[in-house]
């Protein structure tokens, strides 16, 4: 599983990758193996190069059977403002950078928000890319895009059996994945799989179960731990409704010797003072100041 959000700050020059890790005129990727070079070579983009040299949330190179049971990947601002590119789908323009060479790379439920392209396919020229406005689910704030699954080098090997007669090894496997076995961890897959019980063909098949029944289970326990909360939500509501006169008093304290400058909701105000003198300014009075009044 993945999650990820994209840095607020992007979407200035200064801000670019990698902009603000820049070390005495060196880059991270000098000190880092297989971090992404910016700026970015412009024959693998198709967008500007602002939005291009923008912070990737997965790179995927010469994989070999992984499998990511769910992704969501998401760029919700532009210089910390959000009120057009998450709903334009442009925040920046990639997310998933696919450079190829993979052997089975398998990407379900992948959901994306604020990103032009889900899949960027660098490798070959961005023939394979899958756009965010073609899988666009909801047509309102945050217009979020789903993608069920993408495979890269996903096709079965053809084995050659032509027909029943063949006595090569290969084709006397009845099937590859024994159907009826379960797993309640993904770790008793992974043991299964390195003393060879199981091929690893199967794993991808195995681990998506085992994450339905793990999900299954969470449910249960959370509908289980959910029981009777409705009957003490009330204490709760209780103890909010007592908390808000000392908040509220707090906030708009006046201003004293350990607190100068009063409770921080003050700053909003324009405060009065009435006595001997008028006297207005900006809130809180100083507890100089009030002295002073009084005594003149």
């Amino acid at each position: 599983m993945i999650q990820t959000e994209s840095p607020y700050f992007q979407y200035a020059v200064a801000t670019e990758s990698p902009g603000p890790f820049n070390i005495t005129g060196e880059l991270y990727y000098n000190y880092f193996n297989n971090e992404p070079v910016f700026p970015d070579d412009t024959g693998t983009c198709i967008g500007n190069n602002l939005s291009c040299n923008f912070a990737w949330a997965v790179m995927v190179q010469g994989v070999t059977n992984l499998t990511v049971a769910g992704a969501g990947l998401y760029s919700w601002f532009d210089a910390y403002d959000q009120k057009t590119c998450v709903d334009a789908q442009n925040c920046q323009q990639r997310l998933i950078n696919d450079q190829g060479d993979n052997s089975g790379f398998y990407l379900w439920n992948l959901v994306t928000i604020g990103s032009v392209e889900m899949i960027s396919d660098t490798a070959n020229d961005n023939a394979n890319t899958v756009f965010a406005a073609n899988n666009t689910q909801l047509d309102s704030h945050p217009f979020w895009s789903a993608l069920a699954a993408y495979a890269d080098d996903s096709a079965p090997e053809d084995v050659g059996c032509t027909d029943d007669e063949d006595t090569s090894a290969v084709c006397q496997i009845s099937t590859y994945c024994d159907w009826t076995l379960t797993f309640d961890t993904l770790d008793a897959i992974s043991a299964a799989a390195t003393a060879g019980t199981i091929n690893e063909v199967c794993v991808s098949w195995y681990t998506l179960q085992t994450l339905s029944y793990t999900i299954d289970g969470s449910i249960t326990n959370y509908t289980t731990v959910n029981t009777g909360y409705d009957q003490v939500f009330k204490y709760y509501v209780e103890y909010v409704k007592n908390m808000v006169p000392y908040g509220l008093g707090a906030f708009m304290a006046d201003a004293s010797p350990s607190s100068p400058n009063g409770g921080a909701g003050q700053k909003y105000f324009e405060c009065t003072y009435t006595g001997k003198t008028t006297y207005t300014q900006p809130c809180p009075i100083s507890v100089s100041n009030v002295a002073h009044l009084v005594l003149t």
